[in-house]
C-alpha cells in the first residue's frame, strides 16, 4: 500500500518526531502501520536502527530488551550496549532499570541523530514492553528517538503515557480511490466499491481482496460473490474479535451469515438458550437488528463466519432455516388480520426517473413484498434449481430497494446475476433495479445495473439504459457524452420514440446545468418534435427542462405556475424533481420567497433516502447567497456535509463551491485554497465551464472585498469568456463586480463599456437585482454632486424585500464617495449603517474592510441623546461595540473581564430595550434613517 492514504498522520508523525518526541503507531492488521514508518524513513536524516520484532520471542523474559540492544550494535558503541544489557538483567524494578538506561543514553556519543524503530513491540515479552515503555516515556529531547508500532495499547499497559497516532480505517471515498491505484489495468467503479466496502477500509484486506477477483470482475462484467472472500489471515482475525462466544451463539452467527438479512423469529425459536449472549452481541454491534431481522454488521466477520463454513454445511444450515421460516410464516399468515396495510405513499410507475429527474416524489412508499418470502427465496436459490429463481429474485431486489435495503437489494441481484445463463433475459427487470436504486442516490450500482441491461437488443430497454448512464455519470462527475448525435438514429425514432426523447431530455437537463443553454434549447427542440408519443414520465421531464432553461433566462411564470399547483389546498402528489426544479427556477428569476418555501415542503416530505436529499441544503444555501444571508452557510454547508452518500460523489461541484463560499465567508481564505483547486482540476476534466464560470466569479467578488482589484478584474474578465451571452446576468452576477474593480485601477473607460453592456442584457433579461447593482455602477462612474444624488436616489427606492448585503454595499459605496468629497460628518451614518447591515448578514470580509479606524475618523458624531442615561463606563462599552469590537476586545481594551463586559452589556440592552449588538448599533446610528433625503 502506498503511504499517500495516510498523508494526514505522516505529517503528524514528522512533526512529533521533529519535537524529539517518541511516538506509537497504533492499528489493526492492515491498517498500514508498516508503510507509514517507511514513508517517515524515506527522508529523514537519522542512523536507522530497525528492532526485528517476533510473536515466538512473546514468552521468552528479556528477549524483546535483548533483540533491541543486539540491533543498537549499528551504532558502534559496544560499551553502551553492554552496559545496558547489565542493567536489563539486575534486580533492579523496570522503572529503576528504564532510568538508569536512560541516563548512560544521554552520556553516550552517538552519531547525530538515532531513530530506533520496533515495528511490532506488543509481540515482544510483557517485562521487555514494561521497560522499553519506561524508557520512552523518560527520554525526551535527546538526539535518540523511537517509534513503535503495536496493533492496539491497552489504556494502562506498559506502553500507555507515550503520543500516540491511532491509524483508523479509511473512509469509504478514500478506499475506493485507492481500490483504483492499486489495480494496474482497469477497474470499473462498482468493482472498486464492491471491494471498499468489503474490506472495511483496511489497505491490505483490500488489496487482497483486488487480488482475489478474476479480471472480468474488476471490469465490472461477471457476478460478484456476496460476501466477498478475504484471506485467511483477516478471516482469524476477524473471529478473534468476537472474543469467546459459546459453540452454539458462534453457530447462530453462522446462520445470520448466510445471507444479507435473516428473521429474527426462527432464531430465537431454536436458540432461546443463548439469546442472552445474542443481545450483547447486538448491543457491541456486532450484530444489527433492522426492525424483526438481523444481519452481521462488519462485513470482515460475516466473510470470515460465511467462507468458513464448507459449503455442505452451508447447504444443511439453509434448509434448516427455510423449513424455520416457512413454519413461521404460516404462523403469521393464520394470525393475521385481512388486509393489508401500507406503510407510505409512492408514484406508482415502473418506469426509471432520471436523477436529474427524479421521480421520487415528495412522499415515497415501501411497496415491498414480504421480506420472509424474499429470504425464502434467496436461500432455496442455492439448494434448489428453478428457472425462475434471477427473477424473482431481482424482483425481491427491487422490494428490498424501495424498502431502505440496498445493500440486500444488491447482494440479491448479484445472486441472480449469478444464476442467470445470460443477462439480457433479465434486462427489463435489472433495468428497474437500476432506476429504483438511482433514487435512492446508488449511483454506482445503477450504473452496473444499466449496464447489464443493454445487452439486451430491445431499443427500449438499450434507451432507458442510455438514459440512466448518461444521468449517473453527470450527478458523479459532471460529464457529458461528447457529440450526442451518434447516440440515436432513425430507428432508435421509429422503434422507441418515447425512450429517445427522454435521453434528449436528459442531455438537455445536464447541459442547462453546466449553462449550455443553446445545446439544452436544441435538444429539447428535438424532443418537441416527438411530443406525441411522451409517456406522463417524458412529459416531466420536458416540463423540468422548459422550466430550469426559463429560470437561468430569468423567467419565472412556469415555476410560480408548479409553486401554486404544489401549494394548492389539494395538491396531488408531486415528483421531487418538479419541485427542486420550480425552486431553483425561482431563486434564479428572484422570487426568493416562493422558492423557500417550496425548499422548506421539500425538506418535510422528502425520504432521507433521495438522491436529493443531500443536494438540498446545497441548493437552498445557494438561494440564502443571493438573498445575502451569508449568515446561514456554516449550517447548511454542515447539513451537506452530514448527508453526503457514503463512498459517492453526487454533484460534487456543488458541494465544493459552497464550501468555498463558505470559507470565504469566514475569511479563511488560506483553507479555501485546496478545495478551490479541487473544485478546478473536476471541472476541468469534464470542460464544465459553467462551475468554473461560477467560481471565478467567487473569486473575483472576493478579491475585491479584500481590496486586490487588479487581481478581481483577471478573475472576472475570465467570466466573461466562460458564461454564454445567452444566460440571465443574474445568474453568475460577475458584471458589478467587474465595473467596480475596473473603476478602483482606474479603467474607468473599460467600466463604461461593461456597464453598457450590462444594461443592454437587463433589457432582455430585467432583474431587480441587476438594476440595483447598475445603479451603483453608474454612481460609481459618476463625478461629483451627480455621483451623491445617483446614491440617494438608489437608497431611497430600496425595497424590504431588497438584499441587505446589496444595501450595505451601497452604502459603503456612498459614504466612501463622500468622505472622498470631504464631506467626511456626512459619511459616518452610512459608513456605519452599513457596517451594522454587513454584521447582520454574515459578511465578515466585507464587514472587516470597514475598520473601526476608518469608523473614527470619518467624524466626530453629534451627541446622541440615547447615551445620556449611560454611565462613563457603559458608554465607553457601546462606543467599542459600535467600532465593531467583540466582548474580549472590549475587555482587554478597558482593563476588565469578560464578565463584567457581559454584565455591563446586559444592563444596557435592557435599557434601550433590544437583545444584541446588531440591533443596539441600529437604535445608536438610526439604520433606517441613514438614506438621505
Amino acid at each position: 500500500m502506498g503511504f499517500e492514504v495516510r498523508q494526514r498522520e505522516l505529517v503528524r508523525l514528522r512533526a512529533k518526531i521533529d519535537q524529539r518526541l517518541n511516538v506509537a503507531v497504533v492499528g489493526g492488521q492492515g491498517m498500514g502501520k508498516t508503510a507509514l514508518v517507511d514513508a517517515l524513513l524515506h527522508d529523514i536524516d537519522a542512523t536507522i536502527v530497525r528492532v526485528p520484532c517476533s510473536r515466538s520471542d512473546s514468552t521468552i523474559r528479556l528477549s524483546g530488551v535483548r533483540v533491541a540492544l543486539a540491533a543498537l550494535r549499528i551504532l558502534g558503541d559496544n560499551g553502551l550496549v553492554s552496559d545496558l544489557m547489565v542493567l536489563a538483567e539486575s534486580d533492579l524494578t523496570a522503572a529503576e532499570r528504564a532510568d538508569a538506561a536512560v541516563d548512560r543514553i544521554l552520556e553516550a556519543s552517538l552519531p547525530g541523530s538515532v531513530l530506533v524503530v520496533i515495528d511490532g513491540i506488543d509481540y515482544l515479552d510483557h517485562e521487555s514492553q514494561e521497560i522499553i515503555g519506561h524508557i520512552l516515556r523518560r527520554m525526551s529531547s535527546s538526539p535518540m528517538r523511537a517509534v513503535v508500532t503495536a496493533r492496539r495499547l491497552a489504556e494502562d499497559g506498559p506502553l500507555s503515557g507515550i503520543p500516540v497516532i491511532e491509524l483508523e480505517p479509511l473512509d469509504r471515498m478514500t478506499t475506493i480511490e485507492l481500490a483504483h491505484e492499486m489495480v494496474q489495468e482497469t477497474i470499473s467503479d462498482d468493482a472498486a466499491t464492491t471491494a471498499a466496502v468489503a474490506s472495511g477500509g483496511n489497505p491490505v484486506v483490500l488489496q487482497n481482496i483486488l487480488t482475489s477477483m478474476t479480471a472480468r470482475q474488476r471490469r465490472g462484467e461477471a457476478p460478484f460473490p456476496r460476501p466477498v472472500r478475504t484471506s485467511d489471515a483477516t478471516a482469524r482475525a476477524s473471529l478473534a474479535a468476537i472474543g469467546d462466544v459459546s459453540e452454539d451463539a458462534l453457530e447462530m452467527l453462522r446462520i445470520i451469515a448466510l445471507a444479507p438479512l435473516t428473521p429474527a423469529v426462527p432464531l430465537q425459536r431454536c436458540f432461546a438458550h443463548v439469546w442472552e449472549e445474542i443481545d450483547e452481541l447486538i448491543s457491541r454491534g456486532t450484530v444489527e437488528q433492522e426492525s424483526s431481522y438481523l444481519r452481521v454488521g462488519d462485513p470482515l466477520l460475516r466473510s470470515a463466519l460465511h467462507w468458513g463454513m464448507t459449503a455442505g454445511q452451508r447447504s444443511a444450515l439453509r434448509k434448516a432455516l427455510v423449513a424455520e421460516v416457512l413454519v413461521a410464516s404460516e404462523s403469521a399468515v393464520a394470525e393475521a388480520p385481512v388486509g393489508e396495510a401500507t406503510v407510505g405513499e409512492r408514484i406508482p410507475t415502473s418506469e426509471a426517473v432520471p436523477a436529474t429527474a427524479s421521480a421520487s416524489g415528495l412522499a415515497r412508499t415501501r411497496t415491498a413484498g414480504s421480506l420472509d418470502d424474499a429470504i425464502t427465496r434467496w436461500h432455496l436459490s442455492f439448494t434448489e434449481f428453478s428457472e425462475e429463481a434471477p427473477a424473482s429474485l431481482l424482483r425481491d431486489a427491487r422490494s428490498l430497494v424501495i424498502a431502505g435495503l440496498e445493500d440486500a437489494g444488491v447482494s440479491f441481484a448479484e445472486r441472480a446475476l449469478m444464476l442467470a445463463p445470460n443477462p439480457a433475459v433479465i434486462a427489463r427487470r435489472l433495468l428497474s433495479l437500476a432506476e429504483e436504486l438511482a433514487l435512492n442516490g446508488d449511483l454506482v450500482f445503477a450504473e452496473r445495473y444499466a449496464r447489464f441491461a443493454k445487452t439486451n437488443e430491445d431499443t427500449e430497454l438499450q434507451m432507458r439504459a442510455l438514459a440512466l448512464t448518461i444521468q449517473a455519470d453527470f450527478f458523479r462527475r459532471e460529464a457529458v457524452p461528447a457529440g450526442v448525435l451518434h447516440l440515436w438514429g432513425a430507428r432508435e425514432i421509429d422503434e422507441a420514440p418515447d425512450a429517445v426523447a427522454r435521453v434528449q431530455l436528459m442531455l438537455a437537463l445536464c447541459h442547462a446545468e453546466r449553462f449550455e443553454l443553446a445545446e439544452a434549447e436544441e435538444l429539447i427542440a428535438a424532443a418537441d418534435e416527438l411530443s406525441a408519443s411522451f409517456s406522463a414520465m417524458t412529459r416531466m421531464m420536458h416540463g423540468c427542462a422548459r422550466v430550469m432553461l426559463d429560470g437561468y433566462r430569468g423567467h419565472g411564470e412556469q415555476a410560480l405556475a408548479v409553486y401554486r399547483t404544489l401549494l394548492a389546498p389539494r395538491r396531488a402528489l408531486m415528483p421531487a424533481f418538479t419541485a427542486i426544479t420550480a425552486a431553483r427556477a425561482l431563486t434564479y428569476s428572484e422570487h426568493f420567497t416562493e422558492a423557500r418555501e417550496i425548499f422548506e415542503l421539500i425538506e418535510r416530505r422528502l425520504s432521507t433516502r433521495s438522491l436529493w436529499y443531500p443536494i438540498v441544503p446545497i441548493l437552498r444555501a445557494e438561494l440564502e447567497i443571493r438573498v445575502g444571508n451569508l449568515h446561514h452557510l456554516p449550517d447548511l454547508f454542515s447539513q451537506a456535509n452530514r448527508r453526503r452518500i457514503p463512498g459517492q460523489s453526487t454533484r460534487e461541484d456543488q458541494r465544493l463551491l459552497l464550501e468555498c463560499w463558505n470559507l470565504y465567508a469566514r475569511g479563511r481564505e488560506s483553507d479555501a485554497e485546496e478545495v478551490e483547486q479541487a473544485l478546478v482540476r473536476r471541472a476541468s476534466a469534464t470542460g464544465n465551464r459553467g462551475a468554473l464560470a461560477l467560481h471565478s466569479a467567487l473569486q473575483g467578488s472576493h478579491l475585491l472585498a479584500v481590496g486586490l482589484p487588479a487581481e478581481a478584474v483577471r478573475h472576472l474578465q475570465r467570466c466573461d469568456e466562460l458564461a454564454p451571452g445567452d444566460i440571465d446576468p443574474a445568474v453568475i452576477r460577475h458584471e458589478p463586480d467587474l465595473i467596480e474593480a475596473l473603476i478602483r485601477v482606474g479603467r474607468r473607460e473599460h467600466a463604461v463599456l461593461v456597464l453598457q453592456r450590462f444594461r443592454s442584457r437587463l433589457t432582455r433579461f430585467p432583474s431587480r437585482w441587476g438594476e440595483l447593482s447598475a445603479q451603483r455602477c453608474e454612481a460609481l462612474l459618476a463625478s461629483g454632486t451627480e455621483s451623491l444624488e445617483i446614491f440617494r436616489r438608489v437608497l431611497r427606492g430600496w425595497r424590504p424585500v431588497d438584499s441587505d448585503q446589496e444595501k450595505a454595499r451601497t452604502l459603503a459605496a456612498y459614504a466612501q464617495r463622500l468622505r472622498d468629497l470631504g464631506a467626511k460628518s456626512d459619511a459616518a451614518d452610512p459608513l456605519l449603517a452599513a457596517l451594522t447591515l454587513y454584521e447582520r448578514t454574515g459578511d465578515r470580509v466585507r464587514a472587516r474592510s470597514l475598520t473601526p479606524v476608518e469608523v473614527r475618523e470619518v467624524a466626530v458624531r453629534p451627541e446622541n441623546t440615547l447615551l445620556t442615561q449611560l454611565s462613563e463606563e457603559e458608554r465607553r462599552v457601546v462606543d467599542l461595540v459600535r467600532e465593531g469590537c467583540r466582548n474580549r476586545e472590549i475587555a482587554e481594551k478597558i482593563f476588565v473581564s469578560l464578565r463584567t463586559v457581559e454584565i455591563r452589556l446586559t444592563g444596557i440592552y435592557r435599557r434601550f430595550g433590544v437583545r444584541s449588538r446588531t440591533e443596539l448599533v441600529a437604535k445608536l446610528t438610526g439604520v433606517e434613517e441613514t438614506v438621505p433625503g
